[in-house]
């Protein structure tokens, strides 16, 4: 396989764009480990308590509120959406070992991130973006085809 050109330069880069992001989210679920969040039931029931607040206060009637208000009222439910987001969040892990299953990898985190936007109104651009580049970037490196 040769590589010539503005190739060489791309492949590093993919490399250490791939890392990057598996390490952001491996960190994250690192740190609920440590902090604790993850072992606490009640603790994404806090958050969701505390993060529509302003809504609340509007008396807003928005799919957003109903699902939050739902959410808060079964806790057992919150709490089981919470650990499926820390194993989306763990299971890039599986990345530094191997590069058989990122696109499942990344349609997880785009998944996991579409869902933070629906549940709690954060919106990901930021997160959304870099995933989105890092496929397009895989793609052209994957196809030879190095814009």
């Amino acid at each position: 396989y040769k590589v010539t050109g503005v190739q060489t330069c791309a492949l590093p880069i993919w490399d250490v764009l791939r890392y990057f992001v598996l390490f952001f989210y491996v960190s994250s679920a690192i740190f609920k480990i440590y902090y604790g969040g993850i072992f606490d039931s009640q603790y994404f029931h806090d958050i969701l308590s505390s993060q529509l607040l302003p809504y609340y206060a509007e008396v807003n009637q928005s799919r957003i509120v109903s699902i939050n208000a739902y959410l808060i009222k079964h806790n057992g439910v919150a709490y089981s959406l919470y650990l499926l987001g820390w194993l989306i969040e763990l299971l890039p892990l599986i990345g530094f070992f191997t590069k058989k299953y990122d696109k499942i990898l990344f349609a997880l985190l785009l998944l996991f991130h579409l869902c933070n936007w629906v549940l709690m109104d954060i919106a990901p651009i930021g997160q959304l973006t870099l995933l989105l580049s890092f496929c397009i970037l895989k793609s052209n490196v994957d196809s030879n085809k190095i814009v």
